[in-house]
Protein backbone atom coordinates (compact mmCIF):
# COMPACT_ATOMS: atom_id res chain seq x y z
CA UNK A 1 0.00 0.00 0.00
CA UNK A 2 1.58 3.64 -0.87
CA UNK A 3 -0.23 5.69 0.86
CA UNK A 4 -2.20 4.21 4.42
CA UNK A 5 -5.33 6.63 5.88
CA UNK A 6 -5.89 7.45 9.50
CA UNK A 7 -8.77 9.72 9.47
CA UNK A 8 -9.66 11.17 13.48
CA UNK A 9 -13.09 12.72 13.72
CA UNK A 10 -13.10 14.86 16.96
CA UNK A 11 -14.98 17.69 18.95
CA UNK A 12 -13.33 21.14 18.34
CA UNK A 13 -11.42 22.30 20.91
CA UNK A 14 -11.34 18.93 22.65
CA UNK A 15 -8.02 17.99 22.18
CA UNK A 16 -5.14 19.92 21.79
CA UNK A 17 -2.28 20.44 19.13
CA UNK A 18 0.32 18.91 21.75
CA UNK A 19 -2.39 16.22 22.50
CA UNK A 20 -3.35 15.82 18.55
CA UNK A 21 0.70 15.08 18.05
CA UNK A 22 1.08 12.60 20.38
CA UNK A 23 -1.70 10.81 19.49
CA UNK A 24 -1.04 11.07 15.63
CA UNK A 25 2.46 9.45 16.72
CA UNK A 26 0.78 6.56 18.29
CA UNK A 27 -1.38 5.81 15.79
CA UNK A 28 1.42 6.11 12.47
CA UNK A 29 3.83 3.79 15.28
CA UNK A 30 0.44 1.55 15.92
CA UNK A 31 -0.06 1.25 12.09
CA UNK A 32 3.70 0.45 11.09
CA UNK A 33 3.56 -2.28 13.90
CA UNK A 34 0.60 -3.94 12.58
CA UNK A 35 0.42 -3.01 8.98
CA UNK A 36 4.23 -3.26 7.55
CA UNK A 37 6.41 0.02 7.13
CA UNK A 38 5.39 -0.19 3.20
CA UNK A 39 4.31 3.38 2.55
CA UNK A 40 3.62 6.43 3.98
CA UNK A 41 0.71 7.28 6.69
CA UNK A 42 -1.28 10.17 6.12
CA UNK A 43 -3.03 11.22 9.03
CA UNK A 44 -6.01 13.59 8.52
CA UNK A 45 -7.98 15.44 11.99
CA UNK A 46 -11.71 16.39 11.25
CA UNK A 47 -12.95 18.70 13.65
CA UNK A 48 -16.67 18.80 14.18
CA UNK A 49 -18.33 22.21 15.81
CA UNK A 50 -19.40 22.34 19.45
CA UNK A 51 -23.08 20.15 19.75
CA UNK A 52 -22.93 18.01 16.11
CA UNK A 53 -21.59 15.04 18.21
CA UNK A 54 -23.68 13.03 20.57
CA UNK A 55 -23.41 9.94 22.23
CA UNK A 56 -26.08 8.43 24.56
CA UNK A 57 -28.52 11.60 23.81
CA UNK A 58 -25.25 14.06 24.63
CA UNK A 59 -22.70 16.50 23.89
CA UNK A 60 -19.74 13.83 22.63
CA UNK A 61 -16.56 13.95 24.38
CA UNK A 62 -14.74 11.27 22.47
CA UNK A 63 -12.95 10.49 19.39
CA UNK A 64 -14.32 8.25 15.69
CA UNK A 65 -10.47 6.54 14.33
CA UNK A 66 -11.03 5.04 11.18
CA UNK A 67 -7.75 3.80 10.05
CA UNK A 68 -6.61 1.82 6.92
CA UNK A 69 -6.06 -1.95 6.66
CA UNK A 70 -5.18 -3.89 3.58
CA UNK A 71 -8.13 -6.21 2.53
CA UNK A 72 -8.42 -9.19 4.14
CA UNK A 73 -6.55 -8.37 7.35
CA UNK A 74 -6.20 -11.50 9.73
CA UNK A 75 -9.17 -10.58 12.10
CA UNK A 76 -7.10 -11.93 15.18
CA UNK A 77 -4.40 -8.99 13.92
CA UNK A 78 -7.09 -6.87 13.89
CA UNK A 79 -8.39 -6.52 17.17
CA UNK A 80 -5.38 -6.88 18.69
CA UNK A 81 -4.69 -3.20 16.77
CA UNK A 82 -8.26 -2.34 17.95
CA UNK A 83 -7.07 -3.25 21.56
CA UNK A 84 -3.51 -1.88 21.69
CA UNK A 85 -4.59 1.59 19.60
CA UNK A 86 -7.44 1.97 21.95
CA UNK A 87 -5.25 2.03 25.20
CA UNK A 88 -2.59 4.24 24.12
CA UNK A 89 -5.22 6.83 22.80
CA UNK A 90 -7.25 6.13 26.36
CA UNK A 91 -3.24 6.92 28.05
CA UNK A 92 -2.60 9.77 25.70
CA UNK A 93 -5.64 11.62 26.30
CA UNK A 94 -6.14 9.97 30.02
CA UNK A 95 -10.16 8.94 29.22
CA UNK A 96 -11.38 5.96 29.39
CA UNK A 97 -11.77 3.88 25.95
CA UNK A 98 -15.66 4.29 25.75
CA UNK A 99 -14.54 7.56 24.34
CA UNK A 100 -13.00 5.97 21.56
CA UNK A 101 -14.74 4.67 18.55
CA UNK A 102 -11.82 3.02 16.48
CA UNK A 103 -12.70 1.05 13.10
CA UNK A 104 -9.96 -0.63 11.47
CA UNK A 105 -11.39 -0.83 7.75
CA UNK A 106 -10.76 -2.97 4.44
CA UNK A 107 -8.87 -0.31 1.78
CA UNK A 108 -11.42 -1.51 -0.84
CA UNK A 109 -14.17 -0.65 1.49
CA UNK A 110 -12.78 3.02 2.89
CA UNK A 111 -11.74 3.18 -1.37
CA UNK A 112 -15.38 2.97 -1.90
CA UNK A 113 -16.99 5.39 0.81
CA UNK A 114 -14.47 8.51 -0.22
CA UNK A 115 -15.63 8.04 -3.69
CA UNK A 116 -19.25 8.56 -2.23
CA UNK A 117 -17.91 11.22 -0.62
CA UNK A 118 -15.98 13.20 -3.24
CA UNK A 119 -19.20 12.28 -5.75
CA UNK A 120 -21.21 14.35 -3.51
CA UNK A 121 -19.04 17.83 -5.18
CA UNK A 122 -19.27 17.61 -8.44
CA UNK A 123 -19.90 20.59 -10.54
CA UNK A 124 -19.38 24.55 -9.67
CA UNK A 125 -19.48 24.19 -6.04
CA UNK A 126 -16.79 20.72 -5.76
CA UNK A 127 -13.94 23.41 -7.12
CA UNK A 128 -14.93 25.65 -4.35
CA UNK A 129 -14.98 22.61 -1.71
CA UNK A 130 -11.65 20.95 -2.45
CA UNK A 131 -9.99 24.78 -2.48
CA UNK A 132 -11.32 25.59 0.95
CA UNK A 133 -10.11 21.80 1.89
CA UNK A 134 -6.61 22.40 0.36
CA UNK A 135 -6.50 26.03 2.28
CA UNK A 136 -7.15 24.20 5.56
CA UNK A 137 -4.39 21.24 4.87
CA UNK A 138 -1.91 24.57 3.80
CA UNK A 139 -2.83 26.40 6.87
CA UNK A 140 -2.18 23.44 9.06
CA UNK A 141 1.26 22.41 7.05
CA UNK A 142 2.45 26.02 7.43
CA UNK A 143 1.87 26.41 11.29
CA UNK A 144 3.49 22.46 11.80
CA UNK A 145 0.56 21.65 13.07
CA UNK A 146 -1.65 18.31 12.60
CA UNK A 147 -2.99 18.48 9.29
CA UNK A 148 -6.99 19.20 9.95
CA UNK A 149 -9.58 20.44 8.02
CA UNK A 150 -13.40 21.19 9.75
CA UNK A 151 -16.21 18.50 9.09
CA UNK A 152 -18.69 20.70 7.89
CA UNK A 153 -17.66 22.37 4.40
Amino acid sequence: MLVRRIVCTVPEGRLSDGVRRELEAVVRRRSREFFGADGWTAVLWRTVPSGQMFADGRPAAGSVVVVEADDGFDQARREEALRAISGDWAAVTGTGERHLLLAIVDSSALARQQARERGRFRGPWGAWFFARIAASLAASALRRLPLAIPANY
